[in-house]
């Protein structure tokens, strides 16, 4: 399948599929590098202490409020504020609606420290703002 491989930081690459149409063909990839699925056959090797962070189509927040499920630091906050969640921070998870608890998700991840991010449709719920935000 055609990718493209971003290789410039030796910390940090990424591979991609060119074309949507060809997602499906990444599915079983994608599930396999989520620790979802284990291999058919062979092995799949991590480096030590590689974490893999999972934003789901449908997440399921932890019950609490928002801010529990987030965090209380400065990034954690300034995550909620950009993803325009702030003013709903006391809010109790349960309560959210699909998109309210997809920007939740995606901030309680992006405060968390993954070397490697699988995102499931990121974008869906996000505002022009917040859109060009998250690609920077």
């Amino acid at each position: 399948m055609p990718t493209e491989r971003d290789s410039s930081d030796e910390e940090h690459s990424s591979l991609c599929p060119c074309s949507p149409v060809r997602l499906t063909t990444m599915v079983p990839l994608l599930r396999l590098l989520a620790r979802i699925d284990e291999p058919e056959h062979g092995v799949v090797r991590w480096g030590r202490g590689v974490r893999v962070g999972v934003l789901a189509q449908q997440p399921v927040l932890p019950p609490g409020t928002v801010q529990h499920a987030v965090g209380s630091d400065w990034r954690a906050a300034s995550l909620l504020d950009r993803l325009g969640m702030a003013a709903m921070a006391s809010a109790d998870t349960s309560e959210l609606s699909g998109g309210q608890g997809k920007r939740v998700a995606l901030a309680a991840l992006l405060a968390a420290e993954h070397e490697v991010l699988i995102l499931d449709e990121p974008t869906n719920h996000l505002d022009l703002d917040g859109l060009a935000w998250l690609e920077e």
